[in-house]
């Protein structure tokens, strides 16, 4: 749409027509469009390109010709439309952030796009020509929002909506081998693996090989939240074995800790034969006091959601050992307090059988001495 100011001059035969010129060139050297009216404006359709305009007041005998003005046509003066997100979803979570692909749904006169992702330390902006977009080493255990605005050469739209997600937890440390011990000797064949619980691990996997590279693997076992594990099939009698452990959770692996080698006597272990608990129970810590590891031994006698953590005299929570369900079994769990300084604290076990026909909750002290 075009519109001028009326013509303020007299005229003497009067006025009997505007002409609206329009030109591709500043100088009119060629004309694209030209429009013959009688009132001060018109309108007339445009390809995207630039352009220069007047208007020519005519009567019978004299020619008027306004002063020019120069300006550019695009494909939508608006921007377009409001872009839907896809993935990932709104409230997603454990997003896995080494790499996220995001993506939206494709607007119509869109020529590229703007993605923004935001957490509490600021906003990024990704320029995109695609409807995805991959971003690589977002931060672990991470709340994010992201929205998405259409760009084309009228401008832009309004962002969308924010959607939201969290991203993974991190993986876990490496625990440490407790036991055997390093060069340990006349080992049960039926050995028994003890090792210190992680924070955030979920599983852990252990690993035993008759090398020291562990080519040669003869066990290799993941054991569910539990910080001990037992084989099922003996090792060869008076012989070296190396074992290690990693820990895991959703969000990877650790590395795994470092070969320990120990050797085999000729016993069984079968004395050892673990006999499924009757009612639930959460025993003394052992050693106590102690500096910096102590164990801690419960009962499970059915399929149960158990947690077990470690409160200071505040109540505040120092460590969460164990969480999540378990089967029947007798268990113990090793606290590492290394971290920790001096003084009494108090450890907590709740269970809930997975059937709902009981819960149970014990509380004991324990005393760190450094």
């Amino acid at each position: 749409s075009f519109t001028w100011t009326g013509v303020a001059v007299d005229i003497p035969a009067g006025v009997q027509n505007y002409i609206l010129q329009v030109s591709t060139s500043a100088d009119f050297s060629t004309i694209q469009y030209s429009s013959v009216t009688g009132n001060a404006y018109a309108t007339m359709s445009l390809i995207q390109s630039s352009y220069t305009w007047r208007v020519n007041v005519v009567d019978n005998a004299l020619n008027y010709t306004t002063s020019t003005a120069r300006f550019t046509v695009v494909v939508d003066t608006t921007g377009p439309g409001s872009t839907p997100l896809v993935s990932p979803a709104n409230s997603a979570v454990n997003v896995i952030s080494d790499s996220v692909t995001f993506v939206w749904r494709l607007v119509s006169g869109a020529a590229s796009y703007n993605l923004q992702v935001t957490n509490v330390n600021g906003t990024t902006t990704y320029p995109a020509t695609d409807t995805t977009y991959k971003v690589y080493g977002l931060a672990k255990l991470t709340n994010y929002t992201w929205k998405v605005e259409a760009v084309n050469a009228g401008g832009s739209s309004y962002f969308t909506g924010a959607f939201a997600f969290t991203t993974v937890v991190a993986a876990p440390g490496v625990p440490a081998a407790v036991s055997p011990a390093s060069a340990a000797v006349t080992v049960d064949r039926l050995t028994r693996f003890v090792w210190n619980s992680v924070l955030n691990a979920t599983k852990y996997r252990v690993q035993v090989a008759s090398d020291n590279a562990f080519a040669t693997v003869v066990s290799d076992t993941v054991v569910p939240l539990d910080t001990t594990a037992i084989l099922r099939t003996p090792l060869a009698s008076q012989s070296d074995y190396y074992w290690r452990i990693n820990a895991q959770n959703i969000g990877g692996a650790s590395a795994y800790s470092t070969a320990r080698l120990f050797s085999t006597g000729t016993v069984l272990g079968v004395d050892r034969v673990v006999e499924i608990p009757k009612v639930f129970g959460l025993s003394q810590n052992y050693p106590n006091p102690f500096n910096p590891s102590t164990t801690i031994s419960y009962d499970v006698p059915k399929a149960a959601y158990v947690k077990i953590v470690i409160y200071d005299v505040l109540g505040r929570v120092v460590a969460s050992l164990v969480d999540g369900v378990q089967p029947a079994n007798k268990y113990t769990v090793v606290w590492n307090a290394s971290n920790v300084s001096t003084g009494v604290y108090f450890y907590r076990m709740s269970a809930r059988s997975a059937d709902g026909s009981g819960n149970f909750n014990s509380v004991k002290k324990l005393l760190l001495m450094k």
